[in-house]
């Protein structure tokens, strides 16, 4: 069994239960241990590519078009991308969100429909582009949800906007900043993109998936590659500097009084569980799903799941911010 605990201080007995996850099913504990959500299959619905959004918008930022979507009507979710992602990624559950709340999907710079505005795409200078969106579209508070790299960039705009976080989701992410060992892969990343960005994409992409997953995902894959090939080299690079050069969202962590979610595989080779198990100690209202049949992809190794968290959380966020 895999359980979720909201409780600040998970005790030994916990954390070993959480660490010796069976493959079989998983239950989703609250506060006081009861179960919300029960399932036992990480992958019950084809997700079909999207190649075009019905409700495109922009807004100009430094001279350069950012393209985002507005779907449905309610408390506001936000949707951040990660690495040589775009926002076509968040379809399946944007979809099935909006229906109760306002949610906005971004292309970051450089991504996707999204022109590159710099060198270098630091956190805080896409955490701007977030809330110049949110502005253009009068949205004073909202919970922001990030996946990867789009939780760096959520954590700097917590940082930057405190007040406006009515909760946050790190999926598959972390706020650590890279160690030296970890910057050193960044810049000898940059270079493997500079001499031959095709190479390095399609070596990339596939390892980001739980080994089981890989072959049913297949379609998935290929097109995920197909939006990295679509990137400049450039922006791929501005990217990477940008994650290099972050700085630790941890004390966003402590600081922030709403409830964050951290939603982790258990085969994620780039998050530690270690690391998030430290992270939901400096959380005033920490939240984990961990899955045992998924990797750093697990917004399509296990859609339904991370869904229903996803809606039972932002209920909760609701809830919390009208008390």
């Amino acid at each position: 069994m895999l359980f979720v605990f909201s409780s600040t201080s998970l005790t030994a007995l916990h954390l070993e239960m959480l660490k010796q996850v069976q493959h079989d099913a998983f239950t989703l504990i609250t506060h006081h241990l009861s179960p919300i959500a029960h399932h036992s299959s990480p992958i019950t619905h084809n997700l079909s590519p999207i190649t075009n959004f019905p409700m495109n918008k922009h807004i100009i930022f430094q001279e350069q078009r950012i393209e985002y979507q507005v779907k449905g009507q309610g408390p506001a979710i936000v949707f951040l991308h990660g690495f040589m992602e775009d926002r076509s990624m968040w379809q399946y559950h944007y979809e099935h969100l909006s229906t109760h709340y306002t949610c906005i999907a971004i292309d970051l710079p450089g991504h996707g429909q999204s022109s590159q505005i710099a060198d270098v795409h630091s956190m805080p200078l896409m955490a701007e582009v977030v809330a110049a969106i949110l502005r253009a579209e009068s949205v004073d508070k909202t919970m922001i949800i990030g996946h990867s790299m789009g939780g760096y960039i959520a954590l700097a705009w917590a940082k930057i906007y405190p007040e406006k976080v009515m909760g946050l989701v790190l999926f598959n992410s972390h706020a650590a900043a890279d160690k030296p060992d970890a910057q050193q892969q960044r810049l000898r990343t940059i270079a493997l993109v500079k001499e031959n960005a095709g190479r390095f994409i399609s070596a990339f992409i596939p390892d980001l998936f739980a080994p089981a997953n890989i072959e049913r995902c297949k379609a998935t894959i290929d097109r995920q590659k197909q939006i990295a090939r679509a990137m400049q080299a450039d922006a791929i690079v501005a990217a990477l500097a940008g994650m290099m050069a972050r700085e630790s969202g941890e004390p966003v962590l402590e600081a922030l009084v709403v409830p964050i979610l951290f939603i982790r595989g258990v085969y994620d080779k780039r998050i530690a569980y270690d690391v998030v198990e430290h992270q939901m100690r400096l959380c005033k209202h920490p939240r984990l799903l961990l899955l045992p049949y998924a990797g750093h992809m697990a917004w399509v190794e296990a859609p339904n799941t991370t869904l229903e968290c996803l809606e039972a959380f932002a209920e909760e966020c609701s809830e919390f911010n009208k008390a």
